[in-house]
């Protein structure tokens, strides 16, 4: 005799039905919440004039693990990678070695492609834009 498998009750399907859109919302709000950061006054200034500074180099491109990307994803992704951080960055400098220069994943480091296709590491590019950072807020 073949088993047949017994339908499930609906009142059980919506029990599973509500208890997955719970978990889903409970995990919107935890990923989109954000993360507690210990940037403050001046070096979350700094960091954000960084960011702000590099989407008007329209001209150039970031290489992140041997794909190229333009400054728009580079600035989401450096945002990101600033957010998921949470309370490990406290300084501009920090920003700098521990997530705008190479890959969490890989551990390679990021480049940048200048306009005549010079590839510059990240690091030393980061501190550069630094520098014209600090001096404009100074200014």
């Amino acid at each position: 005799m073949a088993k047949t498998k017994k339908p499930m009750v609906k009142g059980k399907t919506l029990a599973l039905t509500m208890a997955l859109a719970v978990v889903a919302a409970l995990t919107l709000f935890i990923l989109s919440s954000p993360a507690k950061s210990n940037l403050e006054g001046r070096e979350l200034q700094r960091v954000n004039a960084l960011l702000t500074l590099l989407e008007t180099k329209t001209d150039l491109l970031f290489e992140r693990n041997g794909t190229e990307y333009n400054v728009d994803r580079a600035v989401k992704h450096l945002k990101s990678k600033l957010k998921s951080a949470g309370d490990e960055i406290s300084t501009a400098q920090q920003f700098i070695d521990r997530l705008a220069s190479k890959s969490s994943m890989s551990g390679k480091p990021y480049y940048v492609i200048m306009p005549n296709k010079e590839r510059v590491e990240a690091r030393e590019f980061f501190y550069g834009l630094l520098k014209e950072v600090d001096s404009n807020l100074r200014s």
